[in-house]
């Protein structure tokens, strides 16, 4: 008799387990669908998406993607102009890409309208420092310069 109700509780169990793996994968896939996996930065106190111009020296550092067609999904990290040819980040933006050189999207918030630059080459704190035998006092969050083919021209 004992027996018997643990085999019918084992069932139970058993088809409560799978409901709730077949809600939460419905629930994931749901999310996944509507982008809510991700974090989003828009959250908070007087937090609002940025007007068209308002912040023209700000960059989108994305994976080169020419077949996606969702480019927002490419963005890896923001950037800042420093000069009419170089864009600075965090080190860490470039451990991202590996191999892959990044693109620049530079002129516009929506990154689909920005105007598209290639690395030519880039620099970290780091790699100057060793260069120039200078000793670093802080060694973790570093900083690097992208310097990209062409001149950068901001949304007037």
């Amino acid at each position: 008799m004992f027996h018997l109700v643990r085999t019918r509780s084992s069932r139970k169990s058993k088809s409560f387990n799978i409901d709730v793996y077949l809600l939460a994968a419905g629930f994931l896939i749901l999310c996944n669908n509507y982008d809510s996996i991700s974090g989003s930065p828009i959250h908070g106190v007087n937090v609002r998406f940025a007007d068209p111009g308002e912040f023209p020296y700000v960059v989108s550092i994305k994976r080169f993607n020419p077949t996606n067609p969702q480019p927002e999904k490419d963005h890896v990290c923001t950037g800042v102009l420093v000069s009419h040819r170089d864009v600075l980040t965090a080190e860490r933006c470039a451990d991202t890409f590996g191999n892959q050189r990044p693109e620049i999207v530079v002129g516009n918030n929506n990154i689909r309208e920005g105007t598209k630059h290639y690395v030519h080459w880039w620099m970290a704190v780091r790699q100057w420092a060793n260069v120039r035998n200078v000793a670093l006092e802080f060694l973790q969050n570093s900083l690097l310069i992208y310097r990209v083919y062409s001149f950068l021209k901001q949304r007037e």
